[in-house]
């Protein structure tokens, strides 16, 4: 089980790292300073629709993973293209 969390997360960093180098602007600090992790062993679908929440632009893939952060939708912003499904 801990390898398919690992998979998804490096999944997750390479979509991100092949946008950013692409020139797409996904957040002034990704993953930001402080930025509250997810709660591990909740499960998100595996889409990316990237979300920067709160005043330190904290980064995540999707809108789930950030309500698991303890993000309320009002909270955080859209970024870049979404959904693409992974």
């Amino acid at each position: 089980m801990m390898h398919g969390r690992l998979f998804r997360l490096c999944v997750v960093a390479a979509v991100v790292v092949i946008l950013s180098v692409g020139g797409v602007a996904l957040a002034k600090k990704p993953g930001g300073t402080g930025c509250p992790s997810p709660k591990p062993g909740w499960a998100c679908p595996l889409y990316y629709a990237p979300v920067v929440c709160g005043p330190d632009d904290c980064f995540y893939s999707n809108m789930c993973f950030a309500g698991l952060a303890g993000w309320k939708a009002n909270q955080c912003t859209p970024v870049g293209p979404g959904p693409i499904p992974l």
